[in-house]
């Protein structure tokens, strides 16, 4: 050590707990950089520090570090390999990028430990939440994976075990309260990405075990706000169905909640959304001016076991090429191409679910030789442009794209994105309002691209959509500021709506 470096201060662990607190409450309240100092800072100090570990790994991943993330998490299970919390969060993140059998390791590792714990079946309250959430991820792994009966039993054996969840508001001020429906199956809105928890205390209720919870809600008009989460009207039916029926009850129940309803207290009312699956927008949108949208069936296998039996399902309805998807999955998994009849028949029987989606090939290729898709998001009644995705490959998703080795691509998302109505011209512009009116929903967003007439083609529309942060690299600056104006928007309209 030489002469200008300072030894690390010796701090007890329960200041060390406290300083950890204190940054935490600093990362709640948006005050990043100084958290991170002092998250390092306890770090010098005690490289072990779990809760450091922890909270820091989930700062890294809010600021775009997630390969960090993993650093610290890693470092955290090496020194506390049973940390339950550690395992989930690092679950997590594995989940969002997609590397579900790294997700699923350390989903299993946590019901391992939990086991090995309470051979006499007594747990506390913090183990059996860690077990919920490892049930619940492995659930969504499974409903990813087409696995149903593995997906069906770790859903209910999560939400069994925690039906309702509390997230206490970080500062304690006047602070508005916020019930959020989540269904579990991979068709929910990511709410903590919308909810400003430092301003809002949350329960999330997994709506098709409301019963197990009833002891533990409020009369639902004591809530400020309600968010149905549950965005997926194809893979989520089940819970939307849960979630309306759950309302009639209340409805009949506390005579004052049908006002707390009319009063708009409800944000994408299962109703809603219930109508945004893809066959049923296909046919709606078809009747907007400027839009257009490919012929689609929903079809059974029984439909798809020869030539001759696509041939009658499809008749004059649906004609080669076509798509073929799963219903229910997102980024493109279980989502083919197939030329003729012959093609489809063969791909079908790989692909999961008791029912496939069936839609025309619309080909959108440019002079270039490229696909776009570009993502708008409808939030309050106005519309937020979000990114342009390009691409050589029909299934376009902005994280396979061609745009980060391409400034060209990414021109002119930024042409989009900073001048929206000059980029994809007026019918578009005009056809994505008609849109968003027949959507009727508070939170969503569409997916489409722009034809050679100017006018609309839609890919899909719902409350899913996701508003994810670029990486922490400078080539992506161009776009964060769109997204974080977007992000804005859904927060000003939820106080907005809990106040009213």
């Amino acid at each position: 050590m030489n002469n200008h470096q300072k030894a690390p201060q010796t701090l007890s662990a329960s200041q060390l707990n406290i300083l950890c607190e204190q940054a935490s409450i600093l990362l709640t309240t948006g005050q990043v950089e100084t958290a991170r100092k002092q998250f390092l800072d306890i770090l010098k100090i005690d490289p072990t520090h779990l809760e450091t570990l922890i909270n820091f790994a989930v700062l890294l991943v809010d600021t775009g570090y997630n390969s960090a993330a993993k650093t610290a998490y890693s470092q955290a299970l090496a020194c506390h390999p049973n940390s339950l919390l550690a395992h989930i969060n690092l679950a997590n993140l594995y989940f969002q990028e997609r590397h579900f059998k790294e997700a699923s390791n350390h989903y299993e590792k946590v019901l391992a430990i939990a086991n090995s714990k309470n051979k006499n079946n007594k747990s506390d309250s913090f183990t059996i939440s860690q077990v919920a959430h490892a049930h619940q991820g492995l659930a969504l792994i499974n409903f990813e994976q087409g696995n149903q009966e593995r997906a069906d039993f770790h859903h209910s054996s999560g939400f069994t075990l925690e039906p309702i969840r509390f997230f206490d508001q970080i500062n304690k001020p006047k602070s508005k309260s916020a019930l959020v429906l989540i269904g579990g199956r991979g068709g929910d809105i990511p709410w903590p990405s919308l909810i400003d928890q430092s301003l809002f205390s949350v329960q999330t209720l997994a709506v098709e075990f409301w019963q197990l919870a009833k002891d533990l809600l409020k009369p639902l008009d004591q809530y400020d706000l309600i968010l149905n989460a549950i965005g997926d009207a194809d893979s989520s039916k089940i819970s939307l169905l849960a979630a309306q029926d759950f309302f009639d009850k209340q409805i009949n129940s506390i005579p004052s909640f049908t006002s707390f309803y009319s009063n708009n207290k409800i944000i994408n009312s299962p109703d809603k959304v219930l109508l945004s699956g893809r066959t049923f927008n296909a046919e709606r949108f078809k009747k907007i001016h400027f839009v257009k949208t490919a012929n689609t069936r929903t079809l059974n296998r029984e439909d798809l076991k020869t030539t001759e039996t696509i041939k009658d399902a499809l008749t004059l309805k649906v004609k080669f090429p076509v798509l073929v998807r799963s219903l229910g999955f997102q980024t493109g998994k279980h989502f083919e191409y197939a030329s003729t009849p012959e093609d489809l028949s063969n791909i079908a029987s790989s692909l999961p679910g008791a029912e496939l989606l069936v839609m025309e090939f619309l080909d959108t290729k440019d002079e270039r030789g490229y696909f776009k898709k570009y993502r708008v998001m409808f939030i309050g009644g106005n519309i937020y442009p979000l990114h342009l995705a390009i691409s050589k490959h029909w299934k376009v998703h902005y994280f396979s794209a061609a745009m980060k080795d391409s400034a060209e691509n990414r021109d002119q998302e930024k042409a989009f994105l900073e001048r929206m109505e000059e980029t994809i011209g007026a019918k578009a512009l005009k056809a994505l309002e008609s849109i968003q009116r027949e959507l009727a929903l508070d939170y969503a967003g569409i997916d489409f691209a722009i034809d050679a007439q100017g006018e609309l083609v839609v890919f899909e529309a719902n409350a899913t959509m996701i508003m994810a942060l670029p990486p922490a690299d400078e080539i992506w600056d161009y776009r964060r500021g769109h997204i974080l104006k977007a992000k804005e928007a859904v927060s000003q309209m939820l106080l907005s709506k809990a106040h009213a």
